[in-house]
């Protein structure tokens, strides 16, 4: 008998993938339940509001500290929490999707760690770069920037195999180009947030920390660009 032909979507997704899935999920649930009014008195319809003041990430902190020296832990672990809290359903239900979709890819060539390592240290990234760039913004937060990492690294494969194959590399970059367009019209149709200032440094860290996580790392790399 032959096998059934549908296979699960999630069917074979990088563990690393599934488990920060899983987490995102797992709070956004936990924020509908008590919005619902389920989890008792202590949360309520403020609760989301309340999750995002206090792990999303305060860019003008970043000015503070350094004038100051005094870097605090609680400033600090924001640059980490700040993915996992949303502004709505909706919201972590587009970056869930992104997530899954890019994961699935990344996590097709890279380990579960180099592609950790991407999420991790593209949102870290971009968030610094936001800070730097826009110190009075608005707070950050949801996991688009760290997602727009793995953009940055399907783009990085992408890029790798086109240049393997003698062909134009830059259509590697059309789909962060065409997703970080809509996100600037967005930005400037319904006010101008400069939150996308954060995904478009994640996306391009993305592709930079592929050159250190690739497999067979940076020479591999440099003896495929040297090839052309």
């Amino acid at each position: 008998m032959s096998e059934p032909q549908n296979q699960p979507i999630l069917n074979e997704m990088p563990s690393v993938i599934m488990a920060l899935f899983l987490l995102v999920v797992g709070i956004e649930g936990f924020i509908v339940l008590g919005e619902q009014g389920m989890l008792g008195n202590r949360y309520g319809l403020g609760m989301r509001y309340g999750l995002i003041n206090q792990f999303g990430l305060i860019p003008a902190a970043l000015n503070t500290q350094i004038e100051t020296g005094v870097f605090s832990w609680f400033e600090l672990k924001r640059y980490i929490s700040f993915n996992f809290i949303h502004g709505s359903s909706v919201g972590t239900a587009i970056s869930c999707a992104l997530l899954l979709a890019m994961g699935k890819f990344v996590g097709s060539v890279f380990s579960n760690v180099a592609t950790l390592i991407v999420f991790i240290g593209s949102a870290i990234g971009g968030a610094l770069v936001y800070s730097l760039l826009v110190p009075n913004g608005p707070v950050l937060f949801g996991m688009f920037t760290g997602v727009y990492g793995l953009l940055g690294a399907h783009a990085f494969l992408r890029w790798v195999a086109f240049r393997a194959a003698g062909q134009p590399s830059r259509q590697a970059f059309s789909l962060i180009g065409f997703l970080i367009g809509i996100q600037i019209v967005f930005a400037f149709s319904f006010g101008n947030t400069w939150v996308w200032v954060a995904e478009l440094a994640g996306a391009l860290i993305g592709f930079l920390i592929c050159f250190f996580v690739a497999p067979g790392g940076f020479q591999r790399i440099l003896n495929v660009i040297r090839r052309d």
